[in-house]
């Protein structure tokens, strides 16, 4: 991007009175002057990060995530992906606040994610980046629209336009679960404080000629005309916004159904955010096999494939985002569960209890009752004594799984006829879901990261949940850097503690 002399002195008189007002406290004024300062240079990565620490100071925190962003655009640093995870914890994306801390460490850089090209780095510079460059539907739009009366649609053209465009359908109220105490088998951490979970909203949202950009980390769903609609888009869905002009528009004769979003490859979000969603679809009057194509993130798992197939959906049916990352529908669908952020919700528990236990064998004797769940074929959060507890277990008729190992229905069969679990937190608990009442499961933690998604299906499923964390001694891990974030550590067991629940 070119910037004439003139303009870089009078952006640097600008930086320079941020500078003054910041030091003095007049932070309004230090926003003021560095957003003019960015208008004139935007290539300013360490103006972009001051930038956002100023407006999440005043808990803006939207406007101070597209501000870490665009530093991070310029130039990778571990100290502003750190702000862009406070940032994102503060406004509830837990898991995501995580891969941003991790990006540190893991060399997954956000421009591996938000790859630009110089072409589509100077178009993006040339949007005003301090005005919003999305034309949206707010959300109290997007939630009433078919709640307005025609005497109020004809006063609200703009509106009018938006209820022919988008059919917004609620499913299930908001809905709020009440967790039950865990059991620590040591200390009790304070994470375990929580006693509820509130869920949104779940919704079917159906967008004449939608379109959508999607990758793992995000999802983005606008109207015809461009509009961004933020409430059934997923992931850091702003900037991917932006991007779109990198690809070109495929358009799609017929229904599709967006299943690509955020986190869809991971096996946990999979089952309990993305499959059983479809569900939502028959309850919202919307057979199956009305539907021409679903829209899936690449690469498209085996396992993921087979789901679907119990559907009755044709491989043929499914579009990928590698041959489709942007899309455009004769009407696009997105059944969404609202931003659960990893908590399951009941009605997807129910859905695929429903679904899939009919279909495995629950009286088989050649199952093992008590099992353990091994990290070992992944590279983070194992077991450092796995070798140590295996032994303990084994001789306590334990029988050790890798459930990647197995098929989606060997891993439901499993899970339904266990009695006790016992597994470092990852994400082979989110069968947990096909657990019977009163199931003992024993979660093991790293002591720096404790998160309770699955803590909430045992509560949702009435099983007995206990939890032991790392007493953080004893450790010989290589993976322990000053710079990891904490869910990529692997766990010490002290196996005293399980001596005592397990019995001598």
């Amino acid at each position: 991007m070119s910037i004439s002399p003139q303009s870089l002195d009078v952006a640097n008189n600008y930086l320079n009175n941020g500078k003054i007002y910041q030091q003095h406290q007049s932070l309004y004024s230090a926003i003021v002057s560095y957003e003019k300062s960015l208008q004139l240079n935007p290539e300013q990565a360490h103006t972009w990060h001051e930038l956002g620490l100023l407006y999440c100071n005043f808990e803006r925190y939207q406007e101070g995530i597209i501000c870490y962003l665009e530093s991070l655009f310029l130039e990778i640093n571990p100290e502003v992906c750190q702000s862009l995870s406070r940032a994102l914890f503060n406004i509830g994306k837990i898991t995501q606040a995580e891969e941003a801390a991790a990006n540190i460490i893991s060399n997954r850089l956000i421009a591996d994610f938000y790859p630009l090209s110089p072409e589509i780095d100077q178009q993006i510079h040339q949007l005003n980046p301090l005005d919003t460059p999305l034309n949206y539907v707010p959300n109290h739009q997007l939630n009433h629209l078919d709640h307005q009366s025609n005497s109020q649609l004809s006063e609200q053209p703009d509106q009018q336009i938006y209820s022919q465009q988008i059919h917004h359908e609620q499913i299930y109220d908001r809905d709020r679960l009440n967790l039950t105490p865990p059991k620590p088998l040591d200390y009790h951490h304070p994470y375990f404080i929580r006693q509820k979970i509130d869920y949104p909203a779940a919704t079917v949202t159906r967008v004449k000629e939608g379109k959508i950009i999607a990758r793992d980390w995000a999802s983005v769903i606008t109207t015809a005309d461009n509009r961004f609609l933020p409430e059934i888009s997923t992931g850091l869905s702003h900037w991917l916004f932006l991007l779109k002009e990198q690809a070109p528009l495929e358009k799609v004769p017929g229904r599709v159904v967006a299943l690509a979003r955020w986190a869809g490859l991971k096996y946990f979000h999979w089952l309990g955010e993305t499959f059983s969603a479809i569900h939502l679809l028959n309850l919202a009057g919307l057979d199956l096999g009305t539907i021409d194509y679903f829209l899936v993130n690449s690469p498209f798992p085996d396992y993921q494939k087979a789901m679907l197939e119990t559907l009755g959906i044709d491989p043929r049916q499914i579009l990928t985002t590698d041959d489709y990352p942007y899309l455009q529908a004769e009407e696009l669908i997105i059944p969404y569960y609202g931003d659960v952020d990893g908590w399951f919700p009941k009605m997807a528990i129910e859905f695929l209890r429903d679904k899939f236990l009919p279909m495995v064998n629950l009286n088989s004797s050649c199952l093992p009752k008590k099992i353990y769940l091994s990290r070992a074929a992944v590279s983070y959060r194992r077991v450092i004594n796995e070798e140590e507890l295996q032994e303990f277990l084994s001789d306590r008729g334990f029988m050790t799984i890798r459930p990647e190992s197995l098929s989606f229905l060997e891993q439901v069969a499993l899970f339904a006829q266990a009695e006790v679990i016992i597994a470092p937190h990852g994400a082979g608990l989110a069968n947990l879901a096909f657990c019977q009442p009163r199931t003992q499961v024993v979660e093991l933690f790293t002591p720096d990261y404790v998160y309770g998604c699955f803590w909430a299906i045992a509560s949702q499923r009435d099983l007995d949940y206990y939890y032991l964390v790392d007493s953080g001694i004893d450790r010989d891990s290589p993976r322990l850097d000053d710079l990891m974030h904490p869910c990529y550590r692997d766990i010490y067991v002290d196996i005293s503690r399980l001596q005592k629940f397990l019995g001598n």
